[in-house]
């Protein structure tokens, strides 16, 4: 399963491809969402599209410069990182670090995606799914 990093603005993907800055509609129904944003905090998440939409146009997201060394790689995840610790130092916060961040946002989804499709397969497979203990739900 490939899991990609990615950001919502305004009903739209935005990741980050060899061709820059990708906006999408479509293609990421499969991905896992880490809800950084609470929904009830409206003003909180407007910041945020506004923000992501600005960062996303700087310079250094361009196509040409995909292959560059950076803090936090040049790919997806490196763009979604940036964006994240980019957001906290506009609230004063510290910056993750990428094993920071890995460790307290993206293990424990993946976690319980696992589960998730372990579950599935499993009634796939044969019709049903019988729980052991308390950590398998």
């Amino acid at each position: 399963m490939l899991v990609q990093q990615w950001f919502v603005c305004l009903g739209l993907v935005y990741n980050y491809t060899l061709s820059g800055v990708r906006r999408d509609v479509r293609g990421w129904e499969q991905c896992v969402c880490i809800q950084l944003c609470p929904p009830w905090r409206d003003e909180l998440r407007e910041s945020w599209d506004r923000e992501l939409e600005q960062f996303s146009a700087l310079p250094e997201w361009v196509s040409e410069r995909f292959d560059e060394e950076r803090e936090f790689g040049s790919c997806c995840y490196g763009f979604a990182l940036t964006f994240i610790n980019h957001m906290r130092s506009l609230d004063g916060k510290a910056s993750l670090s990428r094993d920071q961040f890995t460790g307290s946002h993206i293990l424990p989804r993946m976690k319980t995606v696992s589960l998730y499709i372990n579950i599935y397969h499993a009634i796939l497979q044969h019709g049903f799914y019988i729980a052991n203990t308390d950590h398998d739900m």
